[in-house]
């Protein structure tokens, strides 16, 4: 739900911003200081930048987050023991993971998930 009302708030500024360039548009060719051309040509330059930020802000609302451990998924890493635990080295941290593959020391796996504290892997 914050997204959509982000993507409203984002909308309405734009929207305001909009009106602004409509009336400074509008009030230049009344007191005949541009043509109803130029007027428009004034508008559509102020106007169509808003619109292509607008698009922008709004593709970068709809992106996912990624931080932590979710950012790892889809990413390779490099199998490490610890006695007899099972970890990865990624991105040159150890991280405890569970595999259903038989994995040795050095293999190269991709991170599918987490589960429990844990990254899951399958070997590559």
């Amino acid at each position: 739900m914050v997204r959509v009302e982000s993507i409203i708030g984002i909308l309405d500024e734009l929207l305001a911003a909009a009106i602004v360039a409509g009336v400074i548009a509008f009030a230049l060719y009344y007191f005949n200081v541009l043509s109803p051309t130029e007027a428009l040509v004034i508008f559509l330059i102020l106007t169509v930048p808003l619109l292509f930020l607008a698009r922008k802000l709004i593709e970068a609302q709809e992106q996912k987050v990624k931080v932590g451990v979710e950012s790892y998924v889809g990413k390779e890493a490099e199998v490490a023991y610890i006695g007899k635990k099972l970890y990865v080295n990624i991105e040159g941290e150890l991280w405890p993971a569970e595999s259903k593959d038989e994995l040795k020391e050095g293999d190269r796996v991709v991170v599918t998930g987490r589960a429990n504290g844990k990254l899951r892997v399958r070997k590559i």
